[in-house]
């Protein structure tokens, strides 16, 4: 009850301050504009005239739109700057929730296989609430963000989807073959090109050709994870079910990508993790 009423207080010490700030802007732009139609209108007037009442409302009332306009802009600046750093914060607590998981998990080594796979999981569900508070951040309106990750395999080479952060309908675990004589976009892409790529509508010009139009994706980031080789090892997607929700190749490489990249770097650290699971299951 204490911290509502701190709320509270805050909310209202804000207004308070809100409407001081525009008097003292109305009245230094009264002050100027008085002085400058005075000094203008003292030089046409004759000795002894005076501004009449019309002057004065013209003043006045002239005043109000300019203070209005360049109030309200300052406001929407500031409040803009607030939001943003609000939802930083937001996003450094998911990153820090992460990192807090993962120490957990490492200081108890006596913690299951299955376990450990759990975190990688949840890994990906952070992930998922970055890119939906980055797409907010800038006024975009996230649809359903999903993660999965991607495994790399041999005999054929192939990426073998394992993980899923939050599991949603319509999406399936599947195999995409890598073939260089034939890549199919997203995965294989970025595994064989190395570097993210980005299919910005699953239906439009080539990329219908490769896509169900039964399934909820319409957007996909493949981003290739890579050892310290530079071999990717694994494939990490980010989808949407909004065709082009991620705004661009731009705004991934500028704003999703570094925001997200503290755990992109968690999950590389478990490649170890993912081997000893290959391995356990009999896998090569």
């Amino acid at each position: 009850m204490d911290k509502v009423y701190d709320i509270i207080k805050k909310r209202r010490s804000f207004s308070l301050l809100e409407a001081w700030g525009f008097f003292l802007n109305f009245a230094l732009v009264y002050i100027v504009l008085t002085l400058s139609l005075y000094i203008s209108k003292k030089l046409e007037l004759q000795p002894n005239q005076k501004l009449t009442t019309a002057q004065w409302n013209i003043i006045f009332f002239g005043s109000l739109p300019l203070v209005a306009f360049t109030y309200l802009r300052e406001m929407y600046v500031t409040r803009k700057k607030e939001r943003q750093i609000k939802e930083r914060k937001l996003i450094y607590d998911c990153i820090g929730g992460a990192i807090e998981q993962l120490i957990e998990i490492k200081s108890q080594k006596s913690h299951p296989l299955d376990v450990k796979i759990h975190y990688i999981t949840e890994l990906l569900k952070y992930m998922e609430k970055v890119v939906i508070l980055v797409l907010g951040e800038y006024g975009i309106n996230a649809g359903e963000i999903c993660t999965n990750l991607m495994i790399k395999k041999e005999n054929p080479l192939r990426l073998d989807l394992m993980y899923f952060g939050t599991f949603m309908s319509g999406r399936k675990k599947i195999i995409l073959p890598v073939n260089t004589d034939a890549l199919v976009p997203g995965a294989p892409e970025a595994y064989f090109y190395r570097k993210i790529m980005y299919i910005n509508n699953t239906m439009s010009g080539n990329f219908r050709k490769f896509f169900d139009e039964n399934k909820p994706y319409r957007c996909i980031i493949s981003i290739p994870l890579l050892d310290a080789e530079e071999h990717p090892f694994a494939i990490l997607n980010i989808d949407s079910d909004i065709p082009d929700q991620f705004d661009g190749k731009e705004f991934i490489d500028q704003k999703i990508i570094p925001a997200i990249n503290p755990l992109v770097l968690l999950i590389k650290l478990e490649k170890e993790l993912i081997l000893d699971t290959k391995n356990r299951n009999g896998e090569k």
